[in-house]
């Protein structure tokens, strides 16, 4: 005669554990699958190549030494002719942080408003740790958006 065994209660769960995870994996194929190949494609925001967007550059606004507002800017940067835009596109994470650091040691914040910024003055901060972190590579920043914080 045969003894009735039973599957132990830690095999069960590790089945159990492994029918899920399979499940989760075929639903996020599927997922997937399902977004557009266009939504998918890594091209640039602009359609002229020479122009990198960075977004989400973070800068802090001081009013009498304290805290008053966060701004948040996008920005282009402008690849200088003759310069291979993809170079500086994959030297990109070093110019943001070039640019977080400028904007954080350097007020751009406008005088009057803790809500904008000096774009002039922003620009040319910009352009600068730009060209510091990537030399001879670029040809202009500008800021084409500024989001406040505070409302």
């Amino acid at each position: 005669m045969h003894a009735h065994t039973s599957v132990p209660a830690s095999k069960r769960s590790a089945s159990n554990w492994t029918a899920r995870a399979r499940t989760l994996l075929v639903a996020l194929f599927a997922l997937i699958a399902a977004i557009p190949p266009a939504a998918l494609a890594s091209t640039p925001a602009s359609p002229d190549p020479r122009i990198v967007e960075m977004t989400g550059i973070v800068v802090p606004v001081a009013r009498e030494g304290r805290i008053a507002n966060y701004l948040f800017l996008t920005i282009e940067v402008r690849v200088a002719d003759g310069v291979d835009p993809w170079s500086v596109r994959e030297r990109a994470h070093f110019m943001r942080d070039a640019v977080v650091r400028a904007v954080h040691r350097t007020s751009i914040a406008s005088a009057g408003n803790v809500r904008d910024i000096d774009r002039a003055r922003a620009e040319q901060v910009l352009l600068q740790a730009a060209v510091a972190a990537v030399p001879r590579s670029i040809a202009s920043v500008r800021v084409t958006r500024v989001e406040s914080l505070r409302r």
